[in-house]
């Protein structure tokens, strides 16, 4: 069985963010500071990026929360902090398309990209209470992954990746 690690990567704080929101609707009105976070996944001579991580602290407090976001904190600096430059990142899995989980993707402008089928299909066009966080169409926001739509590997249901 192959050996992997899994490095958590702090890209921002929301400051002020709902706990009900993460903590299955318990504690209403509760206010956390609340890391946005992706993963950097190694193994198999392999680099792994488990989600591309959330846009600059100026467009998440124009159009989403207010954040703290130091330089060190921007993906390319923290992947650099493991001994990993962007260009080495061999995989990009996008677990769903919210703001805070799918910029920086040209970054990676030769990494293979998976995201799921209905994943895309609903960030196309999301219910209005989920507009805001899929930056979808009645946002007014254009959300960064559509630039790279094409490069997309879609999958449906349970794959092996390696």
């Amino acid at each position: 069985m192959s050996k992997y690690t899994i490095y958590p990567l702090i890209l921002m704080y929301i400051e002020q963010a709902e706990r009900s929101v993460q903590a299955y609707l318990r504690d209403f009105g509760m206010k956390i500071e609340m890391p946005v976070v992706c993963w950097l996944v190694q193994g198999c001579g392999k680099n792994i990026l488990v989600d591309s991580g959330v846009c600059s602290a100026e467009l998440a407090e124009k159009n989403h929360y207010p954040v703290r976001q130091t330089p060190e904190m921007r993906l390319a600096n923290q992947l650099r902090a493991y001994g990993v430059d962007p260009n080495m990142v061999d995989t990009i899995i996008l677990t769903h398309l919210h703001w805070d989980h799918c910029y920086n993707l040209e970054l990676f402008p030769n990494t293979n990209i998976y995201v799921q089928k209905r994943e895309l299909e609903y960030a196309v066009d999301p219910l209005p209470d989920h507009d805001l966080v899929y930056e979808g169409p009645k946002s007014g926001i254009y959300p960064s992954w559509l630039d790279h739509r094409n490069r997309f590997e879609v999958v449906d249901g349970d794959f092996t990746l390696c």
